[in-house]
């Protein structure tokens, strides 16, 4: 498990399992990086804006 995802609103954030992530994603492949980084952050509960 990850924690201390640093929120910018300094709101508290979710435990993240990354290696159940990477395990998910090879089972579903294609098994890409960014797209394990973009659940990691979905589930961390950090909503990320671009402008």
């Amino acid at each position: 498990m990850v924690t201390g995802f640093p929120h910018p609103l300094g709101q508290r954030t979710h435990a993240v399992d990354v290696p159940g992530l990477s395990d998910e994603a090879v089972n579903t492949p294609p098994a890409r990086i960014v797209d394990i980084v973009n659940r990691a952050v979905q589930l961390s509960g950090i909503r990320v804006f671009v402008s």
